[in-house]
Formats: structure tokens, C-alpha cells, sequence
């Protein structure tokens, strides 16, 4: 009777002990994962377009490789015979380490008559031994239902996915050489989501360690969109060389595994002093909506006149474009009305008069351009017909809205013979006085959810009348001058 007392008070130390460890290392697992939540993630994004390729000659000569061509420039798209998909090139999305020189450039691919829910991607990634770019193939295998969710939000939030990697030479005699020596790599996948009200690290999936977690992240409005990372960890034996990886981030044993320290943790900035590893860091990229988004905008304010705005929530009241149409009513509607004169009021030194002209610039959310023109001051009964000379400064700005909309007057405020802008002539036809100034219009507006910002070239027009010296409404507006939407 007492050995079986015994025994149970042993069974019982025992299953204490066991739940106790079991706790310790819940409470080791939990500490971690809020580490990671609340390091910064040491990656920014970019979106760039095929004219960055181009500018960077090291990248787009590997672009030229990859097509077999020996043409100076890049095309819309580019082709590779040898892996059988196409890249296109219209927007890259940069990615760079805000604490070294380390970045990569992340393209989306189609091939012909595929019908599935993968999303590719071409990754170029810098390697500063070679001080060249290493290309590679990141394949998500998504659901119909998975892509679908990452076209709206960004990123998955809850369901798991497997992924696939593969080491891409834009050269043929290495693609021949390289297939002759695959020798097993380890590869591990890890996914992050930045959050978007704090933009802090959220670690949404992981081989290492088999983590997983449901997207737990939402703004104030209840919005989760959010941004995605990927990092592609590669580890080679002594000579081998990197094929064809797979791998689930919430499921080691499907081409995971790998070494369990800092499984929470964003990729750090220290050196690795393993030649045989190295880590890819991409962002999934679609070319389903950023097709439609270039389609949209190149044809509304033209190709290089507008940027998307990574990680930016779009304003409550700017405007949100679901075709080409909806674009060009928007920015045909804001040219539709001339200054009108507002006040006058005279210079601080006594040295001229400031005349306040103001238009309606858009109503939907309201703004108005004034347009300030200095003027000399004459005594009373002197003749009023107004001449080039009498004009000492214009100053141009935007009153209302500024959420969505930026005014930048790109000429001096001050007349000067010096200059050639803002320009002053007389118009013979019109028998008028004509000032004329330079400025560039910012546009914050959203392109199917995303949030866009457009840069348009305008020319602001104040006419006065010869005889009268007083503005002349008819003449006095502004107009693009960038050759999109011209009245």
C-alpha cells in the first residue's frame, strides 16, 4: 500500500513538473513573439517604374540578359524562352534595408494560358560579394479565394498557403551548369504583415518553429489592410548548389525546418559569416491590379506623372477611380472656372499694392486657387493704362482642401528682368497685359482602393485689360501643361 502511495506521489511531481515546463515554454514562446511584434522591421518599400530599371545599369543589364537582348532599353515586358514566363516591368516594387546597402527589386511574371491562383514573382537581389544582382522565383501558392483576398487587402489573414522558391540564371550556360549540381538546400519561409496603424511587425507565418498566427491587426476604422513581407532563408551544403524549394510557413515538415533561434524575429542587419546562406527579402506584387491601376492613370494624367502611395491610407474625401473615365471626369472638372477679382490690400512696405484673385478649383472636396499679383502704386488721376514695368510680383496658392490636393508654385514670387519667369507681355490681340507662372498640382486620389498621388505641370494666366488696368476674368485661369486634358 505505501509503494503504490508512492508511486503516485511520484506520478504526480512528475506531471507537475511536466505542465510547468510546458508553461515555461508557452511564456518563452509568448515573450518572444511580443519581441518581434515590437522591433521595427528593418525594410522599406518602394514602387518604382520601368525608367528606375533602367537608371540602375547593373539591374538592367541582368533585365537584358534575362530577355537575350542587346537592345538599350527596357520594354513594357520582358520575355525569357528558357523558364517560359514573362515579367513585367511597369512597376517594381524596391525594397531596401534602412540600416545597409542591401535591397532587392520585385517584378510580377505571367505565363502563357495559365489559368491558376499562384502569384509569381521575379526577385533581384543584390549580393554585395559579387556586386551584382542574384534572380530568383517566388511562387505563392494561393487559393482562388486567397489571391483574390491579397488583390483587395494585401496580404492573407488568416488561412495557410505553401510557397516555393527557385534560383533563376539569366545567363543559359549557368542555367545548364547549375541543373547539373542541385545538391538539397535548406529553405525556410517567413512571412510578416506591417500593421496599419502602428506600422509595427506582426509575424504572420513561419517554418521555423512552426508558427502561425491569424492576422490579429486592425486600424481604428477596422480597416487590416496591410503590407507584406517575405523572407526566403537558404542554407547550401559545402559546393552545392540552390534548386527548386517548397515549403508551407505554418507547416515545418513541408520544406521547413531549419535552426529554431530567434524563429520571431525580423532578419537583423548582422553580417553572416556563412557564405553558403543567404536571405531574400520580397513582397508579394500582382500584376492583375497594378495593370489596371497603370491602365487607369497613364491614360488619365500620362505614363510618369503619378506614384502610389506604399503603405498610405487613403483620405476619407479624395475621390476613388474604378475606370479610366471616372479619372479624366475628375481632372477635366477641376479647369471649368476663371479668377474672379477677390481684394486688395497695400504691401507691408509701402511699396506696391497687392490685387487677391481667387477661382473655384473643385467642389467635391472644395478648394479654391488664389492668384496674388503686386502692383505699383500711382497717385491719384494718374492714367491708368497698365505696362510690363508695373508688375513687381505674382504669388500663387492653394486655400481649402489640402488633403488631397498640393500646390507648389515653381516661380520666383518677385518680377525680375533677370528671369524669364513668371513672364509679363503684352497680347496685342486681346489688347491685354498677360502674366504667366509655373506650378505643379499634387493629386492624393484613390485608383480601386489604392491610394495615388498624381503631379501635373500647370500654367496660371492673369490677364489685365490695357485701358482699363482692371483683370479681365475672361482670360484669367489656369491650365495643365503636360499635354493630358488640355481645354
Amino acid at each position: 500500500m505505501n509503494n503504490v502511495k508512492n508511486l503516485c506521489r511520484v506520478l504526480c511531481i512528475l506531471v507537475i513538473l511536466v505542465s510547468f515546463t510546458n508553461c515555461q515554454n508557452d511564456t518563452v514562446t509568448e515573450i518572444q513573439q511580443e519581441e518581434a511584434l515590437q522591433k521595427e522591421f528593418p525594410f522599406k518599400t518602394t514602387l518604382l517604374t520601368k525608367q528606375d530599371i533602367e537608371a540602375n545599369s547593373k539591374l538592367s543589364n541582368q533585365m537584358r540578359s534575362l530577355a537575350n537582348l542587346q537592345s538599350n532599353s527596357i520594354g513594357k515586358s520582358t520575355y525569357n524562352e528558357t523558364y517560359g514566363f514573362t515579367v513585367d516591368t511597369e512597376i517594381v516594387k524596391f525594397i531596401e534595408h534602412t540600416e545597409n546597402n542591401s535591397h532587392s527589386y520585385t517584378f510580377p511574371i505571367e505565363r502563357e494560358n495559365n489559368t491558376g491562383s499562384e502569384l509569381e514573382n521575379l526577385v533581384f537581389t543584390y549580393d554585395a560579394t559579387l556586386d551584382d544582382y542574384t534572380a530568383s522565383l517566388v511562387t505563392y501558392h494561393f487559393s482562388a479565394e486567397q489571391k483574390q483576398e491579397m488583390l483587395i487587402s494585401g496580404h492573407i489573414s488568416s488561412s495557410s498557403y505553401n510557397m516555393s522558391y527557385e534560383p533563376i540564371s539569366v545567363n543559359i550556360d549557368d542555367v545548364m551548369t547549375k541543373s547539373s549540381l542541385l545538391l538539397p538546400c535548406t529553405t525556410n519561409f517567413t512571412v510578416y504583415h506591417l500593421t496599419p496603424d502602428t506600422n509595427e511587425t506582426f509575424l504572420y507565418s513561419s517554418t521555423i518553429g512552426n508558427v502561425h498566427n491569424e492576422c490579429q491587426h486592425e486600424d481604428a476604422n477596422g480597416d487590416t489592410t496591410c503590407t507584406t513581407y517575405t523572407t526566403v532563408s537558404i542554407d547550401c551544403p559545402d559546393g552545392g548548389s540552390e534548386g527548386v524549394q517548397t515549403g508551407n510557413p505554418s507547416d515545418p515538415t513541408n520544406g521547413g525546418g531549419g535552426n529554431q533561434n530567434d524563429e520571431n524575429t525580423p532578419p537583423d542587419d548582422t553580417d553572416n559569416t556563412n557564405d553558403n546562406h543567404h536571405d531574400i527579402v520580397t513582397s508579394p506584387i500582382t500584376k492583375d491590379k497594378l495593370q489596371e491601376i497603370t491602365q487607369i492613370m497613364n491614360e488619365a494624367v500620362g505614363e510618369g506623372n503619378w506614384v502610389i502611395n506604399e503603405n498610405e491610407e487613403l483620405p476619407e474625401d479624395a475621390p476613388n477611380f474604378e475606370s479610366v473615365e471616372d479619372a479624366e471626369a475628375f481632372f477635366d472638372s477641376l479647369t471649368n472656372s476663371n479668377f474672379e477679382f477677390e481684394s486688395s490690400e497695400e504691401d507691408e512696405q509701402g511699396n506696391g499694392i497687392w490685387e487677391h484673385h481667387i477661382m473655384t478649383f473643385g467642389s467635391s472636396p472644395p478648394a479654391n486657387i488664389k492668384a496674388s499679383v503686386k502692383r505699383k502704386i500711382y497717385p491719384p488721376g494718374t492714367l491708368t493704362i497698365i505696362q510690363p514695368s508695373d508688375i513687381l510680383g505674382v504669388r500663387t496658392r492653394l486655400v481649402g482642401n489640402t488633403t488631397i490636393y498640393n500646390w507648389t508654385q515653381l516661380d520666383d514670387e518677385n518680377i525680375s528682368e533677370a528671369y524669364s519667369s513668371p513672364s509679363v507681355e503684352i497680347n496685342t490681340q486681346h489688347n491685354s497685359l498677360v502674366i504667366k507662372v509655373n506650378a505643379e498640382m499634387e493629386y492624393t486620389t484613390g485608383v480601386t482602393g489604392v491610394s495615388v498621388t498624381s503631379v501635373r505641370s500647370v500654367i496660371v494666366e492673369i490677364n489685365y485689360n490695357l485701358a482699363t488696368g482692371t483683370l479681365d476674368p475672361h482670360f484669367s485661369h489656369w491650365y495643365y501643361d503636360d499635354g493630358m486634358n488640355d481645354d
